[in-house]
């Protein structure tokens, strides 16, 4: 199994990438790899240096190795593997249409039509990722899962604290800037809690 490769660009069309390892002098071997085709895939030259960490796929029907520019995009690629239904060319047009980080923002929403955008997922397989892999996500420790996942916590928090003030009788846009200068004192640090805000804009008012 050929887990990462090391070497240089051959040829680059969209969605695969040819790659040599040695020397023109000694003899080079070509890989020919699918790789997601995001922007980020999209530079890269004939003779350019390259490194992908790769998943060698083999079935009766099917070969092929697919590469990744990150270890944890190949992790992820493996992980939509697990779905049921979900084979590589699924796992593949997810990745070429969704950066890992709002995949996995998709994953933990029920983001549904967001999975749908990738071709050869339909409504019932992009509920089935969700159904199969969001507690999986929810608990990895992953740094760009637990990044993804504080920012839906913190966006869910500032949501909550709204919708609070707005009950309490404040319009919208007021409860949104009263949030937002409350917010001023915590950049850089941990967003509180609903709660917390809600507390901090009904202090900051009475004084």
């Amino acid at each position: 199994m050929i887990g990462y490769l090391q070497g240089k660009v051959l040829k680059h069309t969209k969605g695969k990438i040819l790659v040599g390892l040695g020397s023109s002098k000694d003899g080079c071997i070509g890989y020919l790899v699918s790789v997601p085709s995001r922007a980020e895939y999209q530079g890269f030259q004939p003779e350019e240096k390259i490194e992908l960490y790769t998943h060698s796929f083999v079935r009766e029907d099917h070969v092929g190795l697919f590469g990744f520019l990150k270890e944890f995009e190949k992790d992820l690629f493996l992980s939509l593997l697990t779905v049921n239904k979900i084979g590589p060319k699924n796992a593949l047009s997810l990745l070429s249409v969704l950066e890992p980080q709002v995949m996995i923002h998709a994953i933990l929403q029920r983001q549904v039509s967001k999975l749908t955008q990738a071709t050869g997922v339909g409504k019932k397989a992009a509920e089935r990722i969700i159904l199969e892999l969001r507690d999986r996500v929810q608990d990895s420790k992953d740094p760009v899962v637990e990044s993804s996942t504080s920012s839906l916590k913190k966006h869910t928090g500032i949501n909550e604290a709204e919708s609070a003030l707005i009950y309490l009788g404040y319009k919208e846009l007021e409860a949104k800037q009263r949030i937002s200068l409350v917010l001023r004192h915590f950049k850089g640090k941990e967003v509180p809690s609903s709660e917390e805000l809600v507390r901090l804009v009904l202090q900051k008012t009475q004084s």
